[in-house]
């Protein structure tokens, strides 16, 4: 249990015989990916907690005890979910059937998983583990912390003697609540009303249709590019064509594989998918399905950047790892970890953004970090994924030693320019990928600090908008089970976001942070990861 510990075994093997099965419900209870690695880990870091209570049993009776307290956290999770995701009467009707098709898609999926996903499935599970015990390590000394704390206040109270009794804290006593909406932030209306808000045009159709099943596969008529790609849960994918005409992509190597908001290239010629150490890489233009060697394994939640047309950087151990999906070539970036980049949209890429964040930065203001000249790239070999199939790399040079994080060794003040953020405490808890115009720059980010009056809901998901010159413009807010992600740009002030609500259905908004003004822009018929093309971009 101490730090440095490694993680027992047979808690190892617990977690990847229960791994499926705390997924699948995970994916059923909240219909969102990020949602359901969340409480997957926090579920398997309960069962953490508890398993030096569990090896006080008789080893014959512990195998049981360890089932039976799952079962019984999950069962309470779901009784939360279902009482607290209700979706409108609206769109419900409408998605039903929607997701009882991807239900049996995604079971008929796993079924065709061949040897090479169980590998990668394994690999997941153990990197679960070690997040789940390390979770629970961290619970674990807060506890002591307080538990300290509270007897060093016993015992100053029993060396000083008795004290009159202080009054009972009351309702007087607390912190009162925010009597109005924070300046800057907009308070998405409720779900059910996305659809009565007026409709922004763009070139992505009005409602999108993501049930497979009439959609022709993307290998009999591949298009030219998509304009966008969806998903449910773990469903195949849904390609979005520019005449709003939809194609599937239903390979069994999806089981395994994340579309995230960046998946699509700008150009929106190839999607790549995030695997446990490679990526699921397709070609729009021929429908071909091919594994590309990553040679590192993805943090969770992963992350991905297209850099180029054929280029995508990825988190690496110290350094972001770049990969040609085109070639197999790997190279390590020096003092860039990979996570929080940016993605510029409008004009080719010319220079690497991050978001740094304050946790990142030795206590530094969060900012913006843009890259004067590239990184330097460092050829990686190939390192076996373990996955038949997979492109390999023509780079035979050594890999390297792992890099210093830039946390550790900021880059040198002759190739980067960092232009600190200036705004209210929630800026800088970065999730998910961030967007970019020449004016505007924009990322989701964590809530937990946003504090609204009462009625008007809490806080459950958040975009932030800042200018290109460090200064914060406005926080869009979603409350109760509404999820909010970023998807680029529709002009250099407008954004695009997707409004989700678990388990019914998905609308894309365009946001213009600076004016307020939010708009309808397609509505999808099920609840849905979503990535969109640059928009901004000809053609």
């Amino acid at each position: 249990m101490e730090a440095g510990r490694q993680v027992p075994e047979d808690f190892a093997s617990f977690v990847a015989t229960q791994e499926r099965r705390v997924r699948a419900a995970s994916h059923g209870l909240t219909g969102n990916d990020r949602l359901a690695e969340a409480l997957r880990r926090d579920l398997i870091a309960a069962i953490a907690l508890r398993w030096w209570w569990f090896r006080l049993r008789p080893a014959r009776s512990r195998p049981a005890a360890r089932a039976a307290y799952l079962d019984r956290i999950l069962r309470r999770e779901a009784r939360a979910w279902r009482t607290e995701s209700t979706g409108p009467g609206w769109l419900a009707a409408r998605s039903a059937r929607s997701r009882a098709g991807t239900r049996s898609r995604a079971r008929a999926g796993r079924i065709r998983v061949v040897e090479d996903e169980e590998v990668i499935e394994t690999e997941a599970a153990t990197q679960l583990a070690r997040d789940a015990w390390d979770l629970a390590k961290q619970v674990r000394r807060r506890r002591r912390v307080v538990a300290a704390i509270a007897a060093a206040l016993l015992g100053c109270v029993a060396l000083v003697g008795p004290r009159p009794p202080s009054p009972a804290p009351g309702p007087d006593l607390l912190p009162p609540p925010p009597t109005v909406v924070p300046t800057g932030v907009l308070v998405l209306p409720a779900f059910a009303r996305l659809a009565e808000l007026d409709r922004r045009a763009t070139r992505l159709p009005e409602t999108i249709n993501v049930d497979p099943t009439p959609a022709p596969p993307l290998l009999d008529q591949p298009l030219p590019r998509a304009l966008a790609v969806l998903r449910q849960g773990l469903g195949p994918l849904v390609v979005v064509g520019g005449d709003g005409q939809t194609r599937r992509v239903d390979d069994p190597r999806l089981a395994a594989a994340r579309l995230l908001t960046t998946s699509l290239s700008p150009d929106g010629t190839r999607i790549a998918l995030t695997r446990a150490n490679d990526l699921l890489v397709i070609d729009v233009t021929t429908g071909e399905v091919r594994s590309v060697t990553a040679g590192s394994v993805q943090p969770n939640p992963p992350s991905l950047v297209w850099h180029s047309r054929s280029a995508v950087l990825l988190p690496g151990r110290g350094a972001a790892r770049q990969v040609d999906v085109d070639t197999g070539a790997m190279s390590d970036l020096a003092g860039t970890s990979g996570s929080n980049l940016v993605t510029t949209q409008g004009a080719a890429a010319t220079r690497i953004t991050e978001l740094v964040s304050t946790s990142a930065s030795n206590g530094l203001p969060t900012r913006i970090r843009y890259w004067r000249t590239g990184p330097t790239a460092t050829p990686v070999a190939a390192q076996a994924s373990g996955t038949p199939g997979a492109t390999p790399p023509p780079s035979t040079s050594p890999s390297p030693s792992p890099s210093p994080s830039p946390a550790a060794l900021p880059a040198p003040a002759r190739d980067v320019e960092d232009r600190p953020l200036f705004g209210p405490n929630w800026i800088g808890g970065w999730i998910d990928g961030a967007w970019s115009t020449q004016d505007t720059l924009a990322s989701a980010c964590g809530p937990g600090s946003i504090l609204l009056p009462q009625g008007s809901g809490v806080a459950r998901s958040a975009v932030v908008a800042v200018g290109a010159n460090g200064l914060y413009l406005a926080t869009l807010v979603a409350v109760e089970t509404t999820t909010l992600d970023a998807l680029g740009f529709v002009d250099s002030q407008t954004l695009l976001v997707a409004a989700g609500l678990p388990r019914t259905a998905t609308v894309i908004l365009a946001w213009t942070p600076r004016t307020g003004e939010i708009a309808r822009v397609s509505t999808v018929s099920a609840h849905s990861q979503v990535a969109v093309a640059d928009l901004l971009a000809p053609g």
